[in-house]
């Protein structure tokens, strides 16, 4: 079959088709670059994400589509120029849709699983006529970007939490499917002392201790369970870093701006920068499974449903499994 982006899927698309291609990758240009690289984000916590009456996804809903049950609009704080590119962004990509209906699939995914991801989403346009588009981050943060209107066909989050966000607004247009799992470890620098334990991190050895912020990412949900539970959040929150995702966390890490970090296992493993330290108890916090859904009304959604299905075969679960993350049960 044709590979990833080439001339021959090109040349088969209709005028309309180009230019939702055009717009999706605005768009997911422009998600990028709404957040500036982890080695430059300031320690301390992200402003969170506030309910919006007048989200830039709305713009492109009352003009080109609607969508059923959405219910309030929840957006990310944007610096205002960027706000406003992000909402002609959001026209081009749902007016688009009116004309015709292209071959390209919109996935909305976890950071931590970019890597597989990529990999997964190249041996599906191999096999078929589609091509998929990603756009990762913080699984909390997609959810809202969604329930804001994002033109997402489909979503792969971290964590059972964001499914429930787009359930409870009629967002999710197919039973979800649990793909995968992981666990919870802490990354360390290479050469730092191994605490033997988590109330290890207490020890002033260790004065920066970053997590995924637990509003914006189900890795940081996890974090703070665990640490809950073992009775540790309100001994080191004053020394916690957030970070807007899994992989952003991990870079604090990695570039020296946090002496330890909790985040997932297959991320550490894909860094190889990090010493792993598998001390985190996993009865201390809630299964991680990764579940995967179409979007209600989603613009491509035969496609959509085919990707949906290759996730959940065996050319998908042995890269995942490559990758550390183990079948769901």
């Amino acid at each position: 079959g044709p590979g990833r982006g080439s001339g021959v899927i090109a040349n088969r698309q209709t005028e309309p088709e180009n230019s939702q291609r055009q717009a999706r990758a605005f768009y997911s240009r422009l998600t990028t670059l709404s957040t500036r690289p982890a080695t430059e984000l300031p320690l301390h916590r992200l402003a969170p994400i506030m309910p919006s009456q007048k989200g830039v996804s709305r713009v492109a809903d009352s003009r080109c589509r609607k969508r059923e049950g959405m219910g309030g609009i929840i957006a990310p704080r944007f610096p205002s120029r960027l706000a406003a590119i992000l909402a002609i962004a959001f026209i081009l990509l749902a007016c688009s849709y009116s004309d015709s209906e292209s071959q390209e699939i919109l996935v909305f995914a976890a950071a931590s699983l970019a890597t597989a991801m990529e990999e997964i989403g190249a041996e599906f346009e191999a096999v078929s006529n589609a091509t998929v588009t990603f756009s990762f981050g913080g699984s909390q943060t997609l959810a809202q970007q969604i329930s804001g209107g994002a033109p997402a066909d489909m979503i792969v989050a971290a964590g059972k939490f964001p499914m429930q966000f787009l359930t409870e607004r009629n967002l999710v247009g197919s039973e979800p499917i649990d793909l995968l799992t992981t666990k919870l470890v802490v990354a360390i620098q290479p050469g730092a002392n191994s605490p033997s334990t988590l109330q290890g991190l207490t020890d002033a050895a260790y004065p920066n201790i970053a997590i995924a912020d637990p509003d914006l990412a189900p890795a940081g949900a996890y974090a703070r369970e665990a640490l809950s539970d073992l009775g540790l959040w309100t001994v080191i929150e004053d020394r916690l870093v957030f970070g807007p995702d899994v992989r952003s966390t991990l870079a604090y890490v990695e570039s020296g701006n946090a002496d330890a970090a909790l985040v997932y296992e297959t991320d550490a493993r894909a860094s190889g920068s990090v010493k792993i330290l598998d001390i985190v108890p996993t009865e201390s916090y809630s299964p991680i499974v990764y579940p995967a859904a179409l979007i209600t009304e989603a613009p491509n959604e035969s496609q959509a449903r085919l990707f949906l299905e290759f996730l959940a075969g065996p050319q998908a679960t042995r890269i995942f499994q490559s990758l550390g993350f183990q079948p769901a049960q």
